[in-house]
């Protein structure tokens, strides 16, 4: 099952809902969050979520407002421990997002 939430979420409350769907989730998946306004709270507790979700197989964040390079890079800590924790996501789209080249490349080597 895939889900496409494009343009429906900004960093408020939307995103903590997402985050507890993906918490509970059973049967989602993919999910598409692209481009959205979740900016770097939103972002947080989505990676939060992926902690301990085991059915997400592919998440799309690309084109979400995380454009700051230095407050990319503490999201970018936070996104390596979840997915340390999170075995199952093997395709992450952070296309057009802050992260640059070096944190594309130490994101790589954690999936």
């Amino acid at each position: 099952m895939v889900e496409v939430l494009r343009n429906r979420c900004d960093g408020g409350q939307e995103s903590s809902d997402i985050s507890e769907m993906i918490k509970t989730n059973s049967t989602l998946t993919a999910l598409d969050l692209g481009p959205n306004s979740i900016g770097e709270k939103g972002a947080q507790v989505l990676f939060e979520a992926l902690r301990v979700n085991k059915i997400l197989t592919a998440l799309n964040l690309g084109s979400n407002t995380i454009k700051d390079r230095r407050r990319a890079w503490l999201l970018i800590e936070s996104l390596i421990e979840s997915l340390k924790a999170n075995r199952t996501l093997t395709t992450l789209d952070l296309t057009n997002d802050a992260i640059g080249e070096k944190g594309t490349q130490v994101i790589f080597e954690v999936l």
